[in-house]
């Protein structure tokens, strides 16, 4: 019978071993759930790091495009300007060829 006493307290140790066991596993799930909004929040404000890093390279090709029309109106409109400045004074047609020269080199040169 004394083994069987032995076994009781052996038992007894094990059930206690087993149940400090449950508490540290359930301790450290209510962990893992109360810092688990915090992972996702991270993971959302990195994508949405990412798309406006997209954003910002989609923005300054816009920007790019945009000086470059603005640029392509101002030499419009210069052009118009001299066009008719040179129709009004009747001068030489050197000054044309030189209107002509400077779109050329900025249309179909570029």
């Amino acid at each position: 019978m004394d083994w069987l006493s032995s076994l009781e307290i052996t038992w007894e140790t094990l059930m206690k071993a087993i149940g400090i066991i449950a508490v540290m596993i359930g301790g450290v799930e209510a962990i893992l759930k109360l810092f688990g909004p915090f992972r996702r929040l991270k993971a959302r404000l990195d994508a949405v790091e990412e798309r406006i890093k997209k954003h910002d390279g989609l923005l300054q090709k816009d920007h790019e495009s945009i000086m470059e029309l603005r640029d392509t109106d101002k030499m419009l409109s210069r052009s118009a300007l001299s066009l008719i400045d040179q129709a009004m004074a009747g001068n030489p047609p050197e000054e044309l060829q030189k209107i002509r020269e400077a779109h050329r080199a900025h249309y179909i040169n570029r």
